[in-house]
């Protein structure tokens, strides 16, 4: 784009001197329009207008105003002016185009959450230097606004902002900025002073030079409006710069700037202080090419460890890769964080491996699970400020509960930490309730009941916490029925239930928990109704009509109940409870006659317990 639009400017506003010059012109024009056509943002539409414009009102004021019409072409007018109206087209209708001219979508924090951002960041942190390179996305976690909770992108976390100049506000801070903007200002200035002036003895080679600069200016402001305007990235600053540096540079070629120019060989003094600078320089550069090839070598290995277990689901080729990865650059902390993931799954391979003995599976386990700590510990040394970090940790430490005695006061002040650099997250709350209903399980399962209880009301505190920060997070309240369930408080647990029903009456998980819950209260015309709701939105769900079987028996409709356990019988053949539970129906006896019911006892849901680590 860069490309098209400087070749494209400098046609328009050179002199042409072969026939086919202006079909280039037009195809430069077309192939511009074309790219932001597939883009097709309004931000970039509208930095076209300003740079376009303001191209315009220096070749009007140069051509017709000073110049008196000496140098006037109605081309240097025409296409600028034409492809300013299409852009203004685009601002104003935003038309849509067919599938294979489908733009793309950017997201970004609002303008206003941005700068709320910045604002926060700089009087807590560093209001003259700002946050530092490449933070924006640390202080977009800890200063995010709570409102942003009600939206879809609230687990989201931004490396950048609405545009370049608010999020580079926040890691530059406020001198940083005006450094910037009085850079800008300079190229501004000296543009608009130089490209608006002709001399009438300009040769074609000068004028061809300065109408290179021109374009080059033209796309320095498009690159600045982008800049204000537009989601960037690094590489709209540097062609910001790089187009700065043309600009100026045609000038000096054209004569119009002039050099100055400091000779060293009249002073020993300087002479010395030039060689030290020279040799400082030159060994500084050498050094650093050597530490950014052993990096990039580092990432591309580590690139090649990620694509390749997406592809083979090879852990032990993948954690070979990492460690190779990790030889070049042993402090990037996505890289431990990987490879504590890495070793997390080959924990459960190890778990599953018939072919190792007690003895070998528990000191390879034991082996790996220390690895993966270690490693995720040093991940947040590292780089404290990642909440991605903490909760790794707290994902190892959690992986131990039931090993490791208070091993989930770990992983939950892991969490927490996690916390203290997002606080608006309710997702950092539920992991800790998890970890705390994890133990508490363990404990009731050792009958320290007491104990117990106290891990199931820490548990629902933080779920409690999480609902304060985002009050429609369904994982957060589901989870709230079962630590309320296993806490003892029943009617509780049915009142969350029903809560997580009221925001989505078609949830399958929270109907059977409901009528779980209602069955275990004796409310048996309850469970059946919400047993027979939660079969309208899933007929074939098995718990579902294995519990209702056992309601109806209970309710003394127990041809209804022959009914479903029959069919539960042919589809599972190989399941003894529904042989037995048939059988007592046939018998004349209680269903559940002699027989455990495990689906009387609260089961902890999938989003509830450790998850399994997820290679990126």
């Amino acid at each position: 784009m860069f490309v098209a639009l400087v070749s494209f400017i400098s046609f328009s506003q050179a002199k042409l001197k072969y026939w086919f010059e202006p079909y280039i012109m037009w195809a430069l024009a077309g192939l511009f329009v074309l790219l932001l056509v597939h883009v097709n943002l309004w931000t970039l539409w509208l930095a076209v207008v300003v740079a376009l414009a303001v191209a315009l009102v220096i070749a009007l004021y140069r051509n017709i105003w000073q110049a008196r019409g000496a140098h006037y072409s109605l081309r240097q007018f025409m296409m600028p002016l034409f492809i300013i109206i299409a852009a203004m087209f685009f601002v104003l209708a935003r038309p849509s185009f067919p599938s294979f001219l489908t733009p793309l979508t950017e997201v970004s924090p609002s303008a206003s959450a941005t700068f709320d951002v910045a604002k926060s960041a700089l009087i807590s942190k560093d209001f003259a230097f700002g946050t530092g390179p490449g933070t924006f996305g640390f202080a977009y976690s800890e200063h995010k606004p709570l409102i942003i909770n009600q939206t879809l992108f609230w687990g989201v976390q931004f490396a950048q902002g609405f545009s370049p100049l608010l999020s580079y506000l926040t890691t530059w801070g406020v001198l940083g900025m005006l450094a910037f903007l009085a850079f800008v200002g300079l190229v501004f200035k000296t543009g608009l002073q130089h490209f608006t002036r002709t001399r009438r003895d300009d040769g074609d080679d000068t004028r061809k030079i300065r109408a290179v600069g021109l374009a080059s200016f033209t796309a320095f402001t498009f690159f600045v409006a982008g800049f204000i305007l537009h989601r960037g990235d690094p590489v709209l600053l540097f062609a910001l710069f790089v187009s700065a540096g043309i600009a100026v540079s045609s000038l000096r070629v054209a004569g119009v700037i002039r050099d100055k120019k400091i000779d060293i060989t009249q002073s020993s003094r300087l002479l010395a202080v030039g060689a030290v600078a020279s040799i400082l320089i030159i060994s500084s550069a050498a050094a650093g090419i050597y530490a950014l090839g052993t990096r990039y070598i580092g990432e591309v290995v580590f690139s090649r460890a990620v694509n390749g277990f997406a592809k083979t689901g090879d852990v032990t080729q993948t954690l070979t890769r990492l460690n190779s990865a990790l030889s070049y650059n042993n402090d990037n902390d996505q890289f431990l964080r990987v490879s504590s993931q890495a070793l997390m799954v080959r924990v459960n391979e190890i778990i599953n491996d018939p072919n190792l003995s007690n003895e070998d599976r528990a000191n390879l386990l034991n082996t790996t699970v220390q690895n993966a700590a270690t490693i995720a510990r040093r991940a947040t040394v590292v780089n404290p400020a990642e909440v991605q970090n903490w909760i790794q940790l707290g994902v190892v430490y959690e992986k131990l509960i039931g090993l490791v005695q208070d091993v989930d006061v770990l992983a939950a002040d892991a969490y927490g930490q996690a916390a203290l650099r997002e606080p608006t997250n309710p997702f950092l709350r539920l992991t800790a309730a998890r970890a705390y209903i994890a133990a508490g399980r363990i404990l009731q399962s050792r009958g320290q009941n007491a104990q117990a209880q106290e891990k199931f009301d820490l548990a629902i505190i933080k779920l409690d916490e999480a609902l304060e920060l985002k009050n429609d997070y369904a994982a957060a309240r589901f989870l709230l029925v079962f630590a309320n369930d296993l806490a003892g408080n029943v009617q509780q647990a049915i009142s969350e239930a029903r809560q997580v029903l009221a925001a989505d009456p078609r949830d399958v998980g929270a109907l059977l928990q409901l009528g779980l819950l209602q069955y275990r209260t004796n409310d048996f015309t309850g469970a059946k109704a919400t047993l027979e709701r939660l079969l309208t939105v899933q007929a074939n769900n098995a718990d579902g009509r294995y519990m209702l079987g056992i309601t109806e028996a209970r309710l003394g409709n127990t041809s209804e109940a022959l009914r479903l356990f029959t069919a539960l019988a042919k589809e599972n053949p190989n399941n003894v409870q529904v042989a037995q539970i048939l059988n007592n129906l046939q018998s004349g006896r209680a269903a559940l006659a002699n027989i455990d019911n495990p689906l009387l006892n609260p089961v902890t849901p999938a989003s509830g317990g450790g998850e399994e680590p997820i290679l990126p």
